[in-house]
């Protein structure tokens, strides 16, 4: 898995604990892409040297496998 592009839709803390697993293991910060619409999501993620966006499209653009999850309702 360490060549392979992986794109996380969603910033969350599940994405946080899955990124930092893929790390852990050798997968190259490059090849993790993260999208979210809120800045301190992407902020947060940011410092772990991936690349993060807010555009679905663009973080699902070179990815060979994507993670998402349903979005909770936030009021």
């Amino acid at each position: 898995m360490k060549n392979l592009c992986i794109a996380f839709i969603g910033a969350g803390n599940m994405a946080r604990s899955l990124i930092t697993g893929l790390l852990s293991g050798g997968t190259a910060p490059e090849h993790i892409a993260v999208s979210d619409p809120v800045p301190e999501q992407r902020e947060l993620l940011s410092e772990l040297s991936v690349r993060v966006t807010e555009d679905n499209n663009a973080a699902l653009a070179d990815a060979t496998i994507a993670l998402a999850r349903d979005p909770q309702l936030r009021e």
